[in-house]
């Protein structure tokens, strides 16, 4: 959809799923078997749930801050019908789970409610920290590109960001 800054951080560091004695199954960037023809086949995590007979899909996006609530509407209707053939061919009641949030760290109203229906322990603090330190590494990378082509070398303003973020990393340690 509209332009923005797309980063996709390691889902690892976004979400710790707890895992008892094998009944939860973790699928990562997996294609599913189906019967049928499926236009959206992939979200970033798939929580199937044997014990309780549940599946839960999760999608985590991080647009401009301006098009969040409306990716968070666009990844539901987009997974709608993966949810309803998973019902079907597995036998589990489908969960759809959108992550969205903005480039510079903007929530959705929906986004505690969202994150209480996945196991595990989740902050939203940690989810925008994520968010923002991959928007301004983006940044970074292209003022770099754009200054090295120009002179050669790293600008003070991107020495400065550079340095605000490991700044930023060392007191949340």
């Amino acid at each position: 959809m509209g332009g923005g800054l797309f980063f996709r951080a390691p889902l690892c560091t976004l979400f710790s799923v707890i895992r008892p004695q094998s009944v939860i199954f973790i699928h990562n960037n997996n294609n599913n078997n189906k019967d049928r023809e499926v236009t959206a086949n992939r979200t970033d995590i798939i929580i199937k749930n044997k014990k309780e007979k549940t599946c839960t899909l999760i999608d985590v996006a991080i647009p401009a801050d301006r098009n969040a609530v409306q990716k968070e509407a666009e990844k539901k209707l987009k997974y709608k019908s993966l949810c309803i053939e998973i019902q079907r061919m597995w036998n589990l009641k489908c969960t759809i789970i959108p992550v969205i949030i903005g480039a510079t760290g903007i929530v959705t109203r929906s986004l505690r409610k969202n994150l209480e229906a996945v196991p595990g322990k989740h902050s939203i603090d940690s989810l925008q920290k994520t968010a923002i330190l991959g928007t301004s590494h983006i940044i970074r990378k292209v003022l770099q590109c754009e200054t090295g082509n120009l002179s050669g070398g790293e600008s003070p303003l991107v020495r400065q960001e550079y340095q605000n973020e490991k700044d930023c990393e060392k007191r949340n340690q």
